[in-house]
């Protein structure tokens, strides 16, 4: 489990993108339609790249590394896009299950790492996503506990989205030109 939660406390790339996600949720409704609406995307994310992570890892898929970390970090591109344009707001937790398909790879190629040559079975590989999941909540609810104290004020989503999201943006580019 700790594995899992070092894992994603490093997967800026990861973090980068679910916060895309869930920032324009931050400011909209009422507290309680805010938390359904996050819970949602978590939600979605978590089950698709639980999937892909554990299909990967178990040896019932096998995909090549490298491209899918560039396309991890156009993800985030993508997403960072949707918040300036103000696109797709209904579709956060699509987004967020089909992107989440495709970070999964990334998280099986970490948990493979992690393996180097010893027989890891189901039981590590819950461990790991759980750590995974632990870390990501925890990210989200401190995120989402910060924007809360500076959310009060009307008009903030307009310059904190936007803003967030473009800074967000660049990292991605600046990511996809590492990977090549």
């Amino acid at each position: 489990m700790t594995e899992g939660v070092r894992h994603i406390a490093a997967g800026f790339d990861h973090l980068t993108f679910l916060l895309l996600l869930v920032l324009p949720l931050a400011f909209r409704g009422s507290y309680k339609e805010r938390f359904i609406a996050v819970v949602g995307v978590v939600t979605a994310f978590t089950i698709a790249h639980s999937i892909t992570l554990a299909l990967s890892s178990l040896g019932h898929l096998s995909l090549p590394a490298g491209p899918f970390e560039v396309l991890i970090a156009a993800s985030v591109i993508v997403a960072a896009g949707m918040n300036i344009l103000g696109v797709g707001r209904g579709f956060a937790w699509p987004v967020a299950y089909v992107f989440g398909l495709l970070h999964g790879l990334g998280f099986a190629g970490a948990f493979k790492e992690l393996a180097a040559g010893i027989a890891l079975n189901w039981t590590d590989l819950l461990a790991f996503n759980l750590g995974v999941e632990i870390g990501q909540v925890a990210f989200i609810a401190v995120v989402l506990l910060g924007l809360g104290a500076i959310a009060d004020p009307p008009g903030k989503e307009k310059i904190l989205v936007p803003l967030g999201s473009a800074v967000a943006g660049f990292a991605g580019a600046v990511w996809i030109l590492q990977r090549f």
